[in-house]
């Protein structure tokens, strides 16, 4: 019988966490258990080690295995921090691994997104210390507030999941599952903390927050603003101009990144961002359950883009297509032209961009207060009252600190020409 509880393992993982998060390290960590000893650890070092599979599971895969003295972990569990990516379940699976318990969920990035498994005779559980997991893996709007000190800032959100799209094409997004508990239960607390920080939260029933983001981004640049899209969702990218870039936080082990319009041709092997619509029209996305073009996945999607520049220009030009590729593309004209309108995001959404409202401002400390402790947010409370001294507003070591889960992706912006201008 294991003299140790199941909370003592997935602590030992959070310690493991905490290493990373002190080497600037996406912060994930693993421990692996045999009976009751910990046989192998990891945390996350790709950005040190210049290793883009040096995630957590994998050093504690390896770790363990050595142990053993082979390559199976039979009999052993995994306690992992974040639910792994899908090249780390891979490695799980391979393992044989008994039994596979993470803290907290990655419903877009995970691998229960992408429809991967684990081996039919691993038990996998979560929720094992997911909030303490969350306070330090959720600081997405704690880097951007240190790192870029915005001027004006607006977190979105989606409003149900009846929309645009659905009226005209109900199974979009029809293939996702229903919104995990946590999150269900995190948002209102979400939107409470933002409203407290006097965040604007911006919706409009009826569209997603992709679609209030791009309407108020292009908005914001024609009003002189230089603004950042806060969003690992590669469909944003069709939004980039000079004025309009892509903020992508840290994850899988590798920092922030900035997409600018040469990071995004160059991503995606096109020569103008707006030609990202047609990339993800034409090979489709299962996330979203946006069809695409029968057979058509990205390096044909690249192919045919750097042919005929769109997906119109393909669709009138199949004489040109071969063998099977011309049946199916012929065959579906119609559903290519309906994945690109699901693919567009929308950039005329009945909403007002008002510049000073979306003005960084002072919280209100006093309620920050309360609903920190109410969430018993203790070691997050000091890193927030560095990160508003950065932006000059003192609190009184009232410290706060702001988590996100619930958001699709938040916009900042900077007036172009500013001092700080990003």
């Amino acid at each position: 019988m294991n003299p140790f509880p199941e909370e003592y393992f997935m602590k030992q993982a959070l310690q493991e966490a905490y290493k990373a998060f002190d080497h600037d390290e996406v912060p994930v960590g693993a421990v692996v258990r045999y009976g009751d000893r910990i046989i192998g650890r990891g945390h996350n070092l790709t950005q040190t080690l210049n290793d883009v599979t040096a995630h957590a599971e994998m050093m504690a895969i390896t770790a363990a295995a050595e142990a053993l003295g082979g390559k199976y972990l039979k009999g052993c569990t995994m306690y992992i921090t974040l639910e792994p990516c899908v090249m780390c379940a891979g490695a799980l699976f391979w393992s044989q691994i008994d039994h596979v318990v993470f803290a907290a969920p990655d419903p877009k990035r995970g691998f229960r997104a992408s429809g991967v498994q684990l081996h039919p005779k691993t038990k996998l559980e979560h929720g094992l210390l997911e909030k303490e997991a969350t306070d330090l893996l959720l600081l997405f709007f704690e880097e951007l507030l240190r790192s870029e000190k915005p001027s004006h800032i607006g977190v979105c959100f989606d409003v149900g999941r009846e929309n645009v799209r659905t009226a005209y094409y109900p199974e979009y997004k029809g293939t996702r599952d229903e919104t995990p508990e946590p999150i269900r239960w995190g948002v209102p607390h979400i939107q409470a903390i933002l409203e407290a920080l006097n965040i604007p939260i911006l919706f409009v029933e009826g569209y997603e927050a992709d679609d209030v983001i791009g309407t108020l981004v292009q908005k914001a640049e024609k009003e002189g603003f230089e603004t950042y899209m806060m969003t690992s969702d590669k469909d944003f990218a069709q939004l980039v101009t000079d004025n309009i870039k892509m903020y992508r936080p840290a994850a899988f082990g590798r920092g922030p990144e900035i997409w600018g319009v040469e990071e995004v041709k160059k991503k995606f092997e096109i020569e103008d961002p707006k030609q990202v619509i047609d990339f993800l029209g034409m090979m489709g996305d299962a996330v979203d359950n946006i069809p695409g073009l029968p057979g058509v996945g990205e390096k044909t999607a690249k192919k045919f883009l750097a042919q005929y520049g769109s997906m119109e220009n393909l669709l009138a030009n199949t004489q040109d297509l071969k063998g099977k590729m011309k049946e199916k593309v012929e065959a579906s004209k119609e559903l290519g032209l309906l994945s690109k309108k699901l693919a567009t995001i929308i950039t005329d959404v009945p909403v007002e961009f008002k510049a000073n409202e979306l003005l960084f401002s002072e919280p209100d400390w006093a309620r920050v207060e309360v609903l920190f402790d109410d969430l018993e947010f203790r070691r997050l409370k000091d890193n927030a009252h560095k990160v508003y001294g950065l932006l000059g507003f003192e609190s009184d070591n009232t410290p706060v600190e702001v988590n996100m889960p619930g958001a699709q992706t938040s916009l900042f912006a900077q007036s172009v020409g500013e001092e700080e201008g990003l």
